[in-house]
């Protein structure tokens, strides 16, 4: 469970898309949606990122934030505009592929947190994992199980919900968690909880993926807060995480705009 926290937060508004840092009275509640390929430059004004809590300036109800998002959406976001990739990261293509031998065999459940238009989610489908996406917007959700609709038959189910992801009950459920462009967008004060959180949903044993993003000297500014492999270390090895890869992305498998700014690292969920 998260740690408490005060009723109030600072709300910032992601350039990449869809973020809100909720801390509701005694829950933690962090959302976001997809990565993109431009996003982190091309898209709307933020709000002052000032650390003070409590401010007329920087602080936006959980309704009000979760509005504004879901406008954008209704408004009519297509494939590749704004955060929008419109396609999977080829390096969780690639890690999919690790898998496959064994999602053959067994049913396996993947999860991933922030999924937009739900590509990463149906990818998984594809290779016979059952995985769930989430997104705060309604209509982002409508639009990954609209593009899950058009590719026809799946191996696995491809499955989204607004279910905040530091609430799903679902406790030791996931083989795979894959995070791209949320641990670096939701608040510092929540990291911990959100190691903590990966290893109660993860299976003991199973594996988390973080494409950890962006890569850049520790600075005041964010979100996108900048990340460092030690950071993420210091998050997931005190919560029994091994680490058993960590490479730099190849350019040819960045997403435009991020060369040189990714690591891919892949981490074992402790036994127990």
């Amino acid at each position: 469970n998260a740690p408490r926290r005060t009723p109030w937060t600072c709300m910032r508004r992601a350039g990449f898309g869809l973020l809100t840092v909720l801390l509701q009275n005694s829950a933690t509640s962090a959302l976001l949606p997809a990565r993109g390929v431009a996003a982190f430059t091309h898209f709307s004004p933020r709000l002052s990122t000032k650390s003070s809590c409590g401010l007329k300036d920087t602080i936006m109800s959980s309704e009000a934030e979760g509005r504004h998002w879901e406008g954008m959406w209704s408004r009519g976001l297509k494939p590749g505009d704004a955060f929008d990739a419109s396609k999977s990261s080829p390096s969780l293509i690639d890690v999919l592929s690790s898998w496959k031998e064994t999602a053959k065999t067994r049913k396996c459940r993947m999860l991933v947190p922030g999924c937009g238009r739900g590509y990463d989610v149906v990818a998984a489908a594809k290779v016979n994992f059952d995985a769930l996406g989430l997104d705060i917007a309604p209509t982002a959700v409508k639009a990954a199980e609209e593009y899950r609709d058009a590719q026809g038959a799946l191996s696995g189910k491809a499955e989204f919900s607004t279910t905040d992801f530091f609430k799903l009950p679902e406790s030791g459920a996931f083989d795979l968690v894959f995070d791209y462009t949320f641990l670096c967008a939701i608040d510092p004060s929540t990291r911990d909880a959100w190691a903590k959180n990966m290893k109660r949903l993860i299976k003991p044993g199973g594996e988390l993926v973080t494409l950890i993003f962006p890569i850049r000297p520790p600075d005041s500014n964010g979100p996108p807060y900048a990340m460092s492999t030690a950071l993420v270390k210091g998050l997931l090895e005190p919560q029994g995480f091994v680490c058993e890869y960590m490479e730099p992305v190849p350019e040819a498998k960045s997403h435009k705009d991020r060369v040189g700014k990714e690591v891919l690292a892949r981490w074992r969920a402790p036994p127990s």
